[in-house]
């Protein structure tokens, strides 16, 4: 493995990160919807 400084962030990493923080994003928007029905 190559090593990578800090500041560069995979953009593998990168769309991972972004595709968890929609993935529990939705989860409490689904969550609130069903609680609130």
């Amino acid at each position: 493995m190559a090593k990578q400084s800090k500041n560069e962030v995979p953009l593998g990493d990168r769309l991972l990160l972004k595709l968890t923080i929609l993935v529990r994003l939705n989860t409490i928007v689904i969550s609130n919807s069903f609680g609130t029905a």
